[in-house]
């Protein structure tokens, strides 16, 4: 079957970014539209487990952190560190927001543990909830697109570099590795910002924090300024946090192509790892919430650019990224029902009729009807 006369607003004829994508350009190639991801593509290389093993150096007793979700990249490479290093030598750290964690997830992490003969340390963060909860009505009052990461994911980054990092010290441990998937990197965030900050990635986020009063809670905004201090590129607010000098980082990705069929299929059969029936980012909730306000105001999510990725990386075909795409847009209507339940079982079932009222006012949701 062939999807491409459903996508008549895609910008590229060679991947399936949608021309609604910020920061975006269009070239002409022998009649052909080509995007700016297209036309700067190189392929990758890898250097392998021989290059981590001797990069990470480690000492006698010196152990690694894997920081892991439950999702099948971060598990697949918590197996592969055990593969390369030993079980003694790895130990895996887990930021779980409490009560936003599928307990699919959960259970993944567990059966894992007893497979890989691993240290586990999940680090609870209580307090990502209320301020989530807290952030999304401050959303629904002036929805932006710009702030859906910024504010309702408020904390993750510290959670899952700073406070793991912190608790990793304690035991000893330095040196981490992280399977950020290079295929899910999303230019369009950073893109929104920097338009809202005349250019200043840094400005946007001020901007936007100050044009909705109802994000300066607690101590909201401060902690949406850490998020951005434990992050690689840091010092956007301050200096980098003292301790983080002690701390040595390694992609994953630089070492490994990321392939998700071959990781799911791995996973399944060395951890019996498992998905729910809504299979993408299951491991945390926040990103129903964050799918649907996506479409919702800029007519696409984050897994546009994944599949234009696999494209462009050779993993999949255009006509199967259109294939894709199709099944995923028709989910979208789920994904309402699906947010209802989840505001039901946080007990904020009040922001229900916000919700519908966000939807109703979507000219791209309403498309879907």
């Amino acid at each position: 079957m062939n999807y491409t006369h459903d996508f008549a607003n895609l910008a590229c004829d060679f991947c399936v970014i949608p021309d609604t994508y910020c920061g975006i350009s269009i070239y002409r190639n022998n009649g052909y539209r080509v995007c700016s991801f297209c036309h700067q593509h190189e392929d990758k290389s890898f250097q392998g487990a021989d290059a981590l093993s001797s990069n990470l150096n480690l000492e006698k007793g010196e152990k690694v952190g894997v920081t892991v979700s439950g999702g099948k990249d971060s598990l697949y490479a918590w197996m592969k560190m055990v593969e390369i290093l030993g079980s003694e030598k790895v130990v895996a750290f887990n930021h779980n927001k409490v009560d936003l964690v599928h307990p699919v997830a959960m259970n993944n992490l567990r059966k894992a543990q007893e497979r890989l003969k691993t240290e586990l340390v999940i680090v609870r963060d209580d307090i990502f909830l209320p301020r989530f909860k807290k952030n999304l009505k401050a959303f629904l009052d002036k929805p932006d697109a710009a702030m859906i990461k910024v504010a309702l994911c408020a904390g993750c980054r510290y959670g899952i570099r700073g406070r793991m990092f912190e608790e990793g010290l304690k035991f000893g441990i330095s040196k981490y590795i992280n399977a950020n998937s290079y295929l899910e990197q999303n230019p369009f965030k950073l893109s929104l910002l920097e338009k809202r900050g005349g250019g200043s990635y840094r400005d946007g986020i001020l901007n936007c924090l100050y044009e909705n009063s109802r994000y300066q809670h607690s101590d909201n905004i401060e902690t949406i300024k850490k998020d951005h201090e434990y992050w690689p590129s840091g010092e956007i607010f301050s200096s980098m946090p003292e301790f983080y000098s002690q701390i040595q980082h390694f992609s994953f990705d630089r070492y490994f192509p990321n392939n998700p069929f071959f990781y799911e299929e791995e996973v399944k059969k060395n951890l019996s790892w498992e998905k729910p029936m809504k299979s993408w980012h299951f491991d945390c909730q926040v990103e129903s919430f964050k799918d649907l306000f996506y479409y919702g105001l800029l007519g696409h999510t984050e897994l546009e650019n994944k599949l234009s990725s696999m494209v462009r990386h050779r993993i999949i075909s255009r006509d199967y990224a259109l294939q894709r795409l199709y099944s995923y847009r028709e989910k979208i209507k789920l994904t309402i029902s699906e947010v209802h339940k989840l505001c039901e079982e946080l007990d904020i079932q009040e922001l229900i009729p916000k919700i519908d009222n966000f939807c109703k006012e979507s000219r791209y949701i309403r498309t879907l009807n």
